[in-house]
């Protein structure tokens, strides 16, 4: 276990020590689980690093001889195989348990039927949800189920599109706020636009607060996420403007291509490219955005949920977080100069030297007390967060940024970050339809990028002000549009900051798009707009 566990864990999407030195590592404990006439183990591995604090991560193990099944795993799982082994006299496979359908189907049962099993510390127990009998009526178990395809931080199992299991790998004591808000936003208030939460899984030690393992939900039918449907949109609208790129040449007002301003206007050539049913559903997101906000803010009777005012002191230490990552993702950016593709350099160059401004432009959110309340947020919200039902959205992952402690995921901020969030993942999807698309010519790229910049102005200022309208009068909300701005744009530069630490560590060529974003708002900070028109 010394060396192949760590190798396993390193090739895996979702562990996310792989950019530290690994000092120590070790199985501190091994629960197994009877499924079939044998048993997955759930080990839980503790990792230590050279610098930082470790982590604890669950991996089901499972062994299947070479001529009861291995032989398979090998050829058609191959990334789920941990190593080849030999138990006794058989030669096989050891691989990751998730992989087993009916260790998948024990998961399942735990929570439907509120099973538990004992542990040297405690119990792992299922937990299901007050929804889940409704959840159940009219269906046949068992269920056939299968491990969702795509590359996430947790493992997903599907269970004949009838519920959805989340299996956390990396584990930590406390309240999840995943499931802490599935129960909040199902249970308690009814919030319709989610996944109806089915259960949970927790492993509970005397002395220590629980460990969730897991969380199920209801399956949802859906077309894909809000971030697929908008790029097919955005492609949409960069193949109209090249149709018509000789009649539409010098049809944008400079406005459009701004973001931040409070210009309402424009132009006809835009309205003509922008066509379908896009901007309704932009407004649906809006909506459905401020609902998601004004139930999280609305139980005054739970000391986890309800709103609490901002205060100087509070925003004080925003600002210092907001300062610190800057001065490390700047740093970041001075020791990769070399590494991001070589027409950006300047790019890079120069907002090195604008490192000033940019922490002169946070501080602006200490200036004077916001008359807003915090309360719980997504966290993590963008347009790969929100789920196309052919005519509405649904809202998931809930449990904020993996890279985060449990008990950051769960502090109270502005509901406004959200918002942030969503407006650059407009700007994300506008870009990387410049980035990935093929049919996209070098030669064009000059000639849309302005109107990309207005698609991506346009759309974002609806999401705005949809959401604005539905929040009307709501406590979170500061009174005065002022000071609404001054969060909305501080929270968009932190947001395009992180992009730019995160672009330079993961991919060097999606940089510009991070650059750009952060030099569009210090550009707007320097030449703010003098009045809104109604």
């Amino acid at each position: 276990e010394r060396s192949i566990l760590p190798d396993y864990l390193r090739r895996s999407r979702w562990f996310q020590g792989k950019s530290r030195i690994i000092v120590r590592f070790g199985v501190v404990e091994k629960v197994p689980v009877q499924v079939n006439g044998s048993s997955v183990v759930l080990a839980l591995l503790e990792v230590s690093y050279s610098d930082g604090a470790p982590e604890t991560y669950l991996l089901p193990l499972h062994f299947l001889p070479m001529d009861g099944g291995g032989d398979v795993m090998l050829n058609e799982a191959s990334a789920a195989v941990i190593c080849r082994l030999r138990v006794g006299e058989k030669p096989g496979v050891l691989y990751d348990g998730i992989f087993n359908s009916h260790f998948r189907w024990s998961l399942f049962e735990m929570i439907w039927r509120r099973k538990a099993i004992r542990t040297e510390g405690g119990r792992i127990v299922g937990r299901p949800s007050p929804g889940m009998a409704a959840l159940m009526e009219g269906k046949e178990p068992p269920f056939i189920s299968q491990v969702g395809k795509s590359e996430q931080s947790n493992s997903s199992v599907i269970f004949d599109k009838s519920f959805f299991l989340k299996l956390y790998r990396r584990l930590e004591e406390g309240a999840h706020p995943e499931l802490e808000m599935g129960r909040f936003l199902s249970d308690r208030v009814g919030f319709k636009n989610v996944a109806p939460l089915a259960g949970g899984l927790e492993y509970r030690r005397s002395g220590s607060e629980p460990v969730v393992f897991g969380i199920m939900q209801g399956f949802v039918a859906n077309q894909g996420d809000a971030w697929s449907f908008t790029l097919g949109e955005a492609g949409q609208f960069v193949d109209r403007v090249l149709a018509h790129r000789e009649e539409k040449k010098e049809s944008l007002s400079p406005a459009e291509t701004q973001p931040e301003t409070v210009e309402s206007e424009y132009s006809q050539a835009l309205l003509e490219m922008i066509r379908g049913l896009y901007p309704e559903m932009v407004l649906l997101i809006g909506k459905r955005t401020a609902e998601m906000h004004l139930a999280l803010s609305s139980r005054n009777d739970d000391s986890d949920f309800a709103p609490e005012p901002f205060t100087l002191l509070y925003q004080r230490s925003v600002y210092q977080s907001m300062r610190s990552r800057t001065k490390k993702v700047f740093e970041l950016l001075r020791r990769n100069l070399s590494v991001i593709p070589q027409r950006l350099r300047p790019q890079g160059e120069a907002l090195l030297g604008l490192e000033a401004e940019v922490l002169a432009s946070l501080q602006k959110f200490t200036v004077g007390k916001f008359s807003a309340m915090k309360t719980r947020i997504h966290g993590d919200y963008h347009l790969g967060q929100l789920l196309y039902t052919g005519d509405d959205f649904l809202i998931m992952d809930f449990e904020g940024e993996p890279v985060k402690s449990l008990g950051e995921r769960r502090i109270k901020r502005s509901p406004i970050r959200d918002v942030a969030g969503m407006m650059r993942s407009f700007n994300y999807a506008a870009r990387s339809v410049l980035l990935q698309r093929t049919q996209v010519r070098e030669e064009d790229v000059a000639y849309l990028v302005p109107w990309v910049q207005a698609w991506y102005r346009y759309n974002s200022s609806t999401f705005l002000e949809s959401y604005l309208k539905h929040v009307a009068g709501s406590n979170f909300m500061p009174q005065a549009r002022a000071e609404m701005e001054v969060m909305l744009h501080t929270f968009m530069l932190d947001k395009a900051i992180y992009e730019l630490g995160y672009e330079l560590n993961n991919r060097p060529d999606w940089v510009s798009v991070a650059l750009d974003g952060i030099m569009d708002l210090l550009a707007a900070d320097r030449d703010p707009p003098k009045a809104e028109k109604a």
